[in-house]
């Protein structure tokens, strides 16, 4: 849609759980842009999450084994993101929960939802924003 102000409402109808679907969520998004790929407008995806996904998609999506995830939630949304890429959408992804890499103890402790939405974003060839989180 063009009209920012409708997008701004319809986000603050947007429930939080502790339930995730961000595949599936990225694939219905896929799907819509396809659609106004057909109609000749220029879809853009945008994506706004912490990245923490732990529900997988159910419907599989293509023959490739990924194991860059080795979680079912990481792995279908890397399949989502495949996608995209080959399908050239234009991806833009804002993680709400942005944090930095941090030293503890001499070792590397890894943001894992920062990590999957910049994942997300590579994959996809698409923008990341990160928000970061105030302590």
């Amino acid at each position: 849609t063009t009209n920012f102000n409708r997008i701004l409402s319809k986000l603050k109808e947007v429930g939080l759980s502790d339930f995730t679907p961000l595949a599936e969520g990225l694939h219905a998004g896929l799907e819509l842009a396809l659609l106004e790929d057909r109609r000749k407008y220029t879809p853009i995806i945008v994506v706004i999450s912490d990245g923490f996904v732990n529900v997988p998609y159910t419907k599989k999506l293509t023959r490739e084994y990924i194991t860059l995830g080795q979680d079912p939630a990481v792995e279908s949304l890397v399949q989502v993101a495949k996608t995209i890429a080959r399908k050239k959408i234009k991806t833009i992804v804002i993680n709400t929960r942005h944090i930095s890499r941090e030293i503890s103890m001499g070792f590397e402790i890894p943001g894992t939802g920062t990590e999957v939405m910049q994942n997300l974003a590579n994959i996809t060839k698409g923008m990341y924003i990160g928000i970061k989180m105030k302590r």
